[in-house]
């Protein structure tokens, strides 16, 4: 055990140890040499001469020991080399575990890319027989395919995260358009889903179902909440337009009017400046630019920005007729004055007409050409109607849209169909051979809704389910007529 413990005392201490024990063995030497009856006041014996001399030379031996070791460390003391040494492979051991993880992640990529065309395979052999067995290996092709494109942003993270073992900082996110850019684009292909842009998971699933890429990321906030850069930068990290639907309400798609605290008059007496101003100055220092539909479907009476009369007849929210737009300038002003209108496309979207008895023209709401960059509508396939076609959905409130703001460009920006009544399929291929006709040149694009929502209370509870892949007949008639009509983006 003694031996053990000598073992593990430094090369400093063994030398400090062993000069010492010199020094003893001389002195105890000596002493026995030393006449017996000298004493302390006859002055020094030539024993504790010896003595004193030994003990300098163990401090210059000490001395010497020490000079040499910090000479050696660098001018360092020892024991920082041995923090630095414990941290250098700690991070050894932290990136042996991330190549690792990247080379196992890499291997899943490469079993998920084999089996999706095992089942593009498998989906292509089937005769029209089979066609149940064709529809589950597409199914699955599609399931796969959404994996194939996680298991490649894990990869990609993965990969950044070896090469910067000290600390994971995500790459700066850039956008692929300018404003302008957005103002001059066409054949748009929006999407909205349940979680993004926060998660992208369905997302990338509807894109891979129809073999098309959206290149506009739609999503929705209140003013409860401030600006979500994350959701801005994780649209342009895919290469995608941020559509933000903006609602001057306290809560995300609620569907009432009655909200007093954000009444027109409020809003333009400064009562959310401070918000507004933030919210702008927020989007500025993002330097990415982003679509709002701002306090969309206006001439509705369902919402607290409306102005026009309920269904009792009464005035809604306490507003009145020419407030909308004074409101829609009071905000673009402050986003004005803040910088941020550099970065947005303003984009105006009333609801379809032939839903909404005697209201006025839509252009009682339209705050002028200077503050609007793009119009656009709501306009769904609902249960109910008279005719599974465009013209029937659209036909009536394009035209107006076009009185009230001439030459702008139209965006479809909320829109979808209904399995109820079994012809969605029927409507989406009537949809686009709708946009194909040339008095329709104006309209750059549209958006998506692409969730399933229940309504309604007790028994009279029903769910409409607006999904692009609601069945294998609507999700057919969606890829082909993306196909045929060149909108969205091809998939590589």
């Amino acid at each position: 055990m003694f031996s053990d413990r000598l073992f593990r005392l430094s090369r400093r201490q063994r030398i400090s140890g062993a000069a010492l024990v010199v020094a003893l063995l001389l002195v105890t030497g000596l002493a026995w040499s030393t006449p017996q009856g000298q004493r302390f006041w006859e002055g020094p014996s030539e024993a504790e001469v010896a003595l004193q001399t030994e003990r300098a030379r163990a401090d210059d031996l000490k001395t010497q020991l020490t000079a040499a070791e910090e000479k050696l460390a660098g001018g360092r003391p020892p024991v920082l080399d041995s923090v630095q040494k414990a941290r250098a492979d700690d991070l050894k051991a932290q990136l042996d575990a991330l190549q690792a993880e990247l080379v196992a992640t890499q291997q899943a990529l490469g079993r998920a890319e084999a089996e999706a065309a095992a089942q593009a395979d498998a989906a292509n052999v089937v005769n029209g027989e089979l066609k149940a067995t064709r529809e589950r290996h597409n199914a699955a092709a599609v399931d796969t395919t959404a994996k194939i494109a996680d298991l490649r942003r894990q990869v990609q993270e993965l990969s950044w995260k070896v090469e910067n073992p000290q600390g994971y900082v995500p790459p700066p996110v850039t956008a692929s358009m300018t404003k302008a850019q957005i103002l001059a684009a066409s054949q748009l292909f929006g999407l909205y889903t349940t979680q993004s842009p926060f998660d992208y998971a369905e997302f990338n699933g509807v894109e891979a179902a129809v073999s098309r890429n959206a290149n506009v990321s739609g999503y929705f906030q209140s003013w409860d909440t401030p600006f979500r850069p994350d959701a801005v930068q994780a649209a342009w990290s895919r290469g995608q337009i941020p559509l933000l639907t903006w609602e001057s309400q306290s809560q995300i798609g609620s569907i009432t009017s009655d909200v007093p605290e954000f009444s027109l008059s409020r809003i333009i007496g400064g009562a959310f400046d401070d918000y507004l101003h933030q919210y702008a100055r927020d989007i500025a220092a993002t330097g990415l630019p982003l679509v709002i539909r701002f306090d969309h479907e206006m001439n509705g009476s369902w919402y607290p920005w409306s102005e026009v009369r309920g269904w009792d007849g009464g005035s809604i929210n306490g507003n009145r007729p020419g407030q909308y737009a004074e409101m829609w300038r009071h905000v673009h002003d402050i986003f004005e004055a803040e910088g941020a209108n550099d970065l947005v496309v303003w984009l105006w979207a009333p609801n379809r007409v032939n839903k909404i008895p005697s209201q006025p023209h839509p252009r009682q709401f339209y705050p002028g050409p200077e503050y609007v960059d793009w119009v656009g509508m709501s306009g769904y396939y609902r249960p109910g109607d008279p005719e599974p076609t465009f013209d029937d959905t659209y036909a009536m409130t394009l035209p107006l849209l076009r009185e009230a703001a001439p030459g702008k460009p139209i965006f479809l920006a909320e829109i979808g169909a209904t399995e109820r009544g079994g012809h969605k399929a029927e409507w989406i291929s009537s949809l686009f051979d709708g946009l194909a006709r040339p008095e329709n040149s104006d309209i750059i694009g549209i958006g998506w809704f692409s969730l399933a929502v229940t309504s309604g209370e007790g028994s009279g509870r029903s769910t409409n389910d607006w999904r692009l892949d609601s069945s294998p007949q609507s999700l057919r008639a969606a890829a082909d007529g993306l196909a045929r009509s060149g909108i969205g983006l091809p998939r590589p």
